[in-house]
């Protein structure tokens, strides 16, 4: 009876070992997939500080932007010079972008256009910034009349 016994219990070892729930894979995410957006844009016109995106990442982690863009916005009320309104970067590298904007009064006489202009977008590289947990800003240009200075920035952290 024994014998018996423990041929059938020998018997049932391997399909035990076999009947196991199929292994599910998972989906792998993009080690460059952004985690984070800055976005800044102030209204025209407005007294106010230089628009300022802060990125602060964890220690030791450096910041990886794979999306930039930056504009000069304006109301279209009143001509509007301005030659090098640059935006400007802290721990990237010497990031800067130049704009510079040139309008009429007469831009009134065409609602919903777009007065804005945009420099930037997706990256095909990401920007790295120059040292690990240390935070990155961008700054755009100084407070102007019927102008605002948006910033949109997509970014993700890594060693």
């Amino acid at each position: 009876m024994r014998k018996i016994l423990l041929a059938f219990l020998l018997a049932l070892l391997p399909a035990a070992a076999f009947a196991q729930s199929a292994p599910v894979q998972q989906q792998s995410q993009r080690l460059d997939a952004s985690v984070g957006t800055c976005a800044i844009a102030t209204a025209v016109g407005a007294t106010q500080a230089n628009d300022t995106c802060t990125i602060t990442p964890p220690a030791g982690q450096y910041v990886y932007i794979n999306y930039l863009s930056v504009g000069a916005c304006q109301d279209g009320t009143a001509s509007i010079s301005g030659i090098q309104l640059n935006f400007t970067s802290t721990n990237l590298s010497g990031w800067v972008a130049e704009t510079s904007t040139l309008s009429a009064a007469t831009i009134t006489t065409n609602p919903g256009v777009n007065l804005c202009a945009y420099q930037g977008g997706a990256l095909t590289a990401p920007l790295k910034s120059a040292a690990p947990g240390v935070a990155v800003t961008i700054v755009g240009p100084a407070s102007t009349p019927h102008m605002s200075f948006p910033i949109i920035a997509s970014y993700y952290f890594s060693p």
